[in-house]
């Protein structure tokens, strides 16, 4: 019995020692995370997807978010919905906002899925939550209602989308105040936004900039603040901008 009992403890320790070792090795979701960002910094794709997909199996919202970002820059966009909408579900900022902004494009566009406004939209709302910290959504549908020229709902979207850092939101709610669209106007309000947009290194809102300096809307005529603001455009792609610039440099 004696004997019995040590081979016993003997072969509960063992099993014992195997069930510690494999907790033990078994990475952590921060430590798979670590290995996604690493392997989207340093490594071929196929790297990625791997490493993405082990993370995504034990739940990684972060992994989720990559995995559907890599099936999407490989227009595979029903495997892109697929773990977007996965990531999206898990509510976890910021990965969960930015993977339903980004479905939300997708089914809006109808790229590789049916299109359908409505999940669209709920999509974007979701996004816009400001509990995910994401801006994109907000913006979505403020597009959207701006379109169909809902100008006034769409303010409180783009407003929400601006405080978040989307500066594609920072650009409509600025012009909306500027043209009164919606709302009366209000240009010393526009100024702010187009400013934000361009501190957030959008073209278009930089180029907007230039024009209130150049014409002294809400600020002080200043060419030599234009042409900074001008430069600034023009670096970040906005091709009017070059143009202008261009003039004033080589008149």
């Amino acid at each position: 019995m004696k004997k019995m009992t040590v081979k016993f403890l003997i072969a509960f320790s063992a099993l014992l020692g195997s069930l510690v070792l494999g907790a033990c090795s078994e990475a952590s979701i921060e430590e798979l995370d670590d290995q996604v960002a690493e392997a989207i910094k340093n490594g071929p794709p196929d790297k990625i997807k791997k490493y993405a997909e082990k993370a995504c199996e034990k739940n990684s919202v972060y992994g989720c978010h990559t995995l559907g970002g890599f099936y999407e820059t490989m227009a595979d966009y029903r495997n892109a919905a697929l773990y977007l909408e996965k990531s999206c579900k898990m509510g976890i900022e910021p990965w969960s906002a930015r993977s339903c902004g980004v479905l939300g494009t997708i089914y809006y566009k109808g790229i590789g899925v049916e299109q359908d406004f409505t999940l669209a939209d709920i999509y974007f709302e979701k996004s816009c939550n400001l509990s995910l910290k994401d801006g994109y959504g907000c913006y979505a549908i403020g597009e959207r209602l701006a379109r169909l020229k809902y100008y006034e709902k769409s303010i409180p979207y783009f407003e929400n989308g601006c405080i978040l850092n989307a500066p594609e939101a920072c650009v409509e709610i600025g012009a909306i105040y500027h043209d009164g669209l919606g709302v009366d106007v209000n240009k010393a309000k526009a100024f702010v936004f187009l400013e934000k947009a361009c501190e957030l290194n959008d073209g278009q809102g930089c180029f907007m900039v230039a024009g209130k300096h150049m014409l002294g809307i809400n600020t002080p005529a200043d060419t030599t603040k234009a042409m900074q603001y001008l430069k600034k455009a023009c670096d970040l792609g906005f091709e009017a901008s070059c143009i202008i610039y261009g003039q004033y440099k080589n008149p």
